[in-house]
């Protein structure tokens, strides 16, 4: 054979040689390594208990299916491999199978990590000589699957209040935690768990559990998390750094989020357990909230802290759930937003009616535009407290209801509204029920709708009745009143009624008294002055009853004077002749003695009320009947 065909087959060789080389890089360096517990041990770093035989390293797609119990426990350099699964996706295992990282040992996974067939992966320390030493599982990249199938309860963790902290971190893109009871938790002093993609579109889905307990810490920072229906996420027992924390660009929430409970040692004092989310859009068609303590007269200082540019709490256009936010058992609830959207949602502060709490507030910081809208609530009871403050920028469209009232056990319950960049502008309800004191520091414009005070209503600014109903029994308003329009119903049926500031009607507004008999009707106590610009006065004489001639009532008080008077004086029977002495504010009948309207003819009050009342769609099925 000559040179050159010597030299072009030896050539050739080493081609062949070099691009089999290349081809076992790229398709036979990755294995599989499958657990069988063979060496008896239970191991990661024993050989024998692997299939092939070898301990797993950077390129191996660990493989655990049989529900083994697999232990890494060496202090030394991190293992690397290439992914992890554990069990199947089409099966539960009672017995479930494990991977515990301890004794301050590193575990680092390259790729995809799936726990599924109830089985565990666990991050935790131990005590012994390692325990300055964090235990480590960590994740760079892929997807991070926690469950799959009906029964599964598959669970990854790190620390143990038993067993001391631990650490987790992944940096998957995509996170799915299954909705048959799997969970992501960090748990035990010190414990973190760090779900924390570097991917801008990075996801997670929670239809299971995922959460922080017993003075451990969890941070989400996937780009969208999505709570969903059969999702829980909650923190317990956290303190000063600890909680859940969760944050990036869009939370939706249709399950539960809540903070509850101090650990035992801790309760009773000051220090709160932390949930906070921090995203530009909150979503919520399911339910925040933070208390629900399991000791009585504890105050168990739990805190739900939301910073969000929008936050919608609103209802789900396909289940027709509602958003709620709910702060009880003496705990605390904060919304600080640009943008708040309560339409069919609640917001709520209440201490129970069993009289064991107290301290829960609801602050709603809110410096563009909060509306809350039709079928939207924003309440307080049982003595706690709810706050909303428009920084000076804020404002604030009620159609829903706004409702402070029900003292039960505690002091008087309080709703104060503040900082308002304008006047709040009601045209559906705000009530200040018996033992509810709600404050608006600012003006107040109804245009339609109801204002109902039973306890105490204070306006620092003017309120503005150009529409709709004001009234309530034995309540007190302060505040400078100007009347444009509307029924103003001071007493109802009948009762007295307080003005603390100054009454003006004009020709628009309609002043209604109820009367029962000579000695039985509305008053309005009014501590300045009342002025008359030729407005209505409607007289609603009740239970059938007549006045004879002569008779008088005193329906007005004014601690500055009268000036004015009305334009006219109507009501519901016939034949009257009604006198109004301005320098007294009696009403006096005179002339021949009345009848009652046949029930053919229009009675004036009940078309003047339902006119006002339904100004405002909310209350078309709520008129009020004598």
């Amino acid at each position: 054979m000559s040179y050159r065909n010597v030299r072009h087959h030896v050539s050739t060789a080493v081609v062949e040689l070099l691009l089999m080389a290349v081809t076992c890089v790229d398709v036979c360096y990755a294995q599989t390594s499958t657990w069988t517990g063979g060496a008896g041990d239970g191991q990661f770093t024993t050989a024998g208990n692997w299939s092939p035989g070898g301990v797993p390293g950077a390129s191996s797609n660990v493989v655990n299916s049989i529900g083994g119990r697999i232990v890494l426990g060496v202090n030394s350099s991190p293992f690397q491999i290439a992914s992890l699964s554990t069990g199947t996706t089409n099966t539960v295992n009672p017995s479930y199978g494990s991977l515990t990282v301890n004794n301050g040992a590193q575990l680092d996974v390259a790729g995809n990590v799936s726990v599924l067939s109830s089985d565990q992966i666990a991050a935790v320390g131990t005590n012994n000589q390692f325990t300055s030493v964090a235990s480590q599982f960590i994740q760079q990249a892929g997807i991070l699957t926690v469950g799959s199938v009906p029964g599964d309860s598959a669970r990854i963790y790190a620390g143990s209040d038993s067993t001391g902290s631990g650490s987790l971190v992944s940096n998957a893109g995509t996170i799915n935690i299954a909705d048959y009871g799997s969970s992501i938790y960090s748990d035990g002093t010190g414990s973190t768990v760090n779900l924390d993609p570097t991917n801008s579109t990075s996801t997670l889905v929670n239809n299971g559990n995922l959460y922080s307990q017993n003075l451990s810490t969890l941070n989400v920072d996937s780009s969208t998390v999505t709570n969903e229906a059969g999702g829980c996420i909650w923190a317990a027992g956290d303190y000063l750094d600890g909680g859940t924390f969760i944050t990036g660009t869009t939370f939706n929430n249709a399950g539960e989020v809540y903070s509850t409970g101090n650990a035992p040692s801790l309760q009773g004092t000051n220090v709160p357990t932390i949930l906070s989310i921090n995203s530009t859009t909150v979503n919520n068609t399911g339910y925040i909230f933070s208390g629900n303590g399991t000791s009585t007269q504890v105050n168990d200082n739990a805190t739900v802290s939301i910073v969000a540019t929008n936050f919608n709490n609103v209802v789900d256009a396909k289940t027709g759930s509602s958003g709620s936010l709910f702060a009880g058992d003496g705990a605390r609830l904060t919304v600080r937003t640009n943008n708040l959207d309560n339409t069919s949602g609640s917001i709520e502060a209440s201490n129970g009616a069993t009289g064991y709490y107290s301290g829960s507030t609801v602050n709603l910081n809110v410096a563009g535009n909060l509306t809350n809208g039709r079928g939207g609530n924003i309440d307080s009871y049982y003595g706690a407290q709810v706050t909303i403050d428009g920084g000076g920028t804020g404002s604030l469209a009620n159609v829903g209801s706004i409702i402070s009232g029900d003292a039960g056990y505690h002091s008087n319950s309080s709703l104060t509204i503040q900082n308002l960049v304008g006047a709040l502008t009601n045209t559906g309800t705000v009530e200040a029920l018996n033992g509810g004191d709600l404050q608006i520091t600012g003006d107040l414009t109804q245009n339609a709708g109801l204002t109902k005070v039973d306890g105490n209503l204070t306006v620092t600014g003017t309120f503005m009745l150009d529409g709709g109903v004001l009234n309530g029994q034995h309540g007190t308003l302060t505040t400078t009143l100007v009347q444009s329009g509307g029924v103003y119903n001071p007493g109802e049926d009948p009762e007295s009624f307080d003005l603390v500031g100054s009454y003006t009607q004009d020709i628009g507004g309609i002043l209604q008294m109820d009367i029962a008999s000579t000695n039985s009707f509305d008053t309005l106590n009014v501590s300045q002055n009342v002025i008359l610009r030729g407005g209505t006065l409607n007289l609603d004489f009740l239970n059938g009853y007549v006045p004879t001639g002569g008779t008088s009532w005193q329906f007005i008080t004014a601690g500055t004077g009268i000036t004015g008077t009305f334009g006219k004086i109507t009501s519901n029977i016939a034949g009257d002749d009604f006198l109004f002495n301005p320098n007294t504010g009696v009403v006096s009948l005179g002339g021949a003695p009345p009848v009652p309207e046949s029930s053919s003819a229009a009675c004036l009050v009940s078309l003047l009320i339902a006119t006002a009342l339904l100004a405002s769609p909310r209350l078309r099925l709520s008129i009020p009947s004598k």
